[in-house]
């Protein structure tokens, strides 16, 4: 951690009951036992100094611990193995593109009972949702921001226009669905800013009195702090050879793990994962203004390839790996190393809703590439590795028959 946790702010980690698990059904987080850097089983081994350095148990010292591992779950959705998993929530995340092997995504949205989105757009996943709750965004709801702990300070932000009557937040969400399960005592506040005042508790004062006074807070830094309690590592030393990577059976020290090969039948490695200035993550694809910046997703080739391959700058092409295929204009670009493709993330086409399946979601998205296979995941975390994929090229006449409209539109 670069910063640790501001005293006069209850982190979330303080309220979210990780001690009312029983060791079983941590013993059920899937993916814990091939990747459990992220899990509580790997996570636990740092309660003792977590509590000695920050004052809490379940410190969150990376932004996503204690949580089960994206494919293990996507694949026991799909076929219930190891157990069956039946229902689906969705908060903000168009989750159908936003994970690797998206093919299996599918089959395990498909295969579940319930699903439910809270989105504020209609995206190819929330058109898998049994039900659309509208949510609303963060010009519409009062926060106070903690970095996720990455840095010491608070940072105030707040409402500036009532969101629509049938919108909620995410707080609502989660607070009404505590209340239709009997937890109310866990989830005792009846509005955000009950909560916010919550947690600004420790500071003695509220969400109200914050701010009026202030827009950030940036509590005095405690120097040599590890001098007396060390570091938040079993030892209270900086590990470079990592304790806990040990006991888990997994090498302690940094190590190079060789990446997949081209093969002749598949010559490039394919990156996925470019972001797009115009567009954050998956979303803003409807909105005009930006879409007119980047109207059609652009495979990255170095000019040595493309020539190879018969492809000029602007043509259509398909790629395609060992998981699937995309199509998309191609790019030429000097800066690309030879040998290497790189693919633009998380495209669809809401223009195409009710015209292809979930608005072309299968057309260009990175995440029909991207395997998530054991030999291209990362074994401690279990994420892509990000070394690439074997994949292969070849030019198209024009966009699929599906575009064609759409880029004649844009074209015009």
């Amino acid at each position: 951690m670069l910063g640790g946790f501001d005293p006069s702010y209850l982190p979330e980690s303080a309220i979210s009951n990780h001690h009312m698990l029983s060791q079983a059904q941590r013993d059920k987080q899937l993916g814990s036992d091939l990747h459990p850097a992220y899990t509580y089983r790997a996570q636990d081994k740092l309660c003792d100094a977590t509590e000695r350095v920050y004052g809490y148990r379940y410190a969150d010292i990376v932004m996503g611990c204690y949580m089960a591992n994206p494919s293990a779950t996507f694949r026991a959705m799909a076929t219930g193995d190891p157990y069956p998993v039946k229902a689906f929530f969705t908060l903000g995340n168009n989750t159908l593109l936003s994970y690797p092997n998206q093919h299996q995504i599918h089959q395990a949205l498909l295969n579940q009972d319930l699903i439910v989105a809270h989105e504020i757009f209609m995206t190819p996943t929330a058109m898998l949702a049994d039900y659309v709750l509208p949510g609303d965004v963060f010009s519409e709801r009062n926060h106070i921001a903690d970095t996720w702990n990455w840095r010491l300070g608070l940072a105030l932000s707040q409402k500036v226009v009532e969101p629509p009557p049938e919108a909620s937040s995410t707080f609502q969400f989660w607070r009404d669905l505590a209340h239709r399960f009997d937890f109310e005592a866990l989830f005792p506040w009846h509005t955000l800013e009950d909560m916010l005042d919550y947690r600004l508790a420790p500071s003695g004062t509220s969400f109200a009195e914050f701010a009026a006074e202030q827009y950030m807070r940036i509590p005095k830094p405690q120097y040599r702090k590890y001098r007396k309690v060390g570091f938040a590592t079993p030892s209270g030393k900086v590990e470079l050879e990592s304790s806990i990577l040990g006991e888990l059976g997994f090498d302690a020290l940094p190590y190079y793990r060789p990446g997949p090969e081209p093969s002749e039948s598949y010559p490039y490695l394919v990156f996925t994962g470019v972001r797009e200035d115009a567009f954050f993550q998956t979303g803003q694809r409807q909105v005009a203004s930006l879409r007119k910046r980047s109207p059609l997703p652009r495979l990255f080739m170095h000019p040595l390839d493309a020539a190879g391959e018969g492809i000029s700058d602007g043509d259509w092409a398909r790629l395609q790996t060992a998981t699937g295929e995309v199509t998309a204009e191609v790019s030429v670009q000097h800066s690309m190393k030879q040998g290497h493709i790189r693919v633009p993330h998380g495209w669809w086409y809401p223009e195409l809703r009710g015209k292809t399946e979930l608005a072309g979601a299968f057309i260009s998205s990175d995440a029909v590439l991207c395997a998530d296979a054991p030999e291209f995941l990362d074994h401690e975390q279990g994420i892509p590795h990000f070394k690439g994929f074997p994949g292969r090229i070849e030019r198209l006449p024009g966009p699929p028959e599906e575009l064609r409209a759409a880029t004649s539109a844009e074209a015009s």
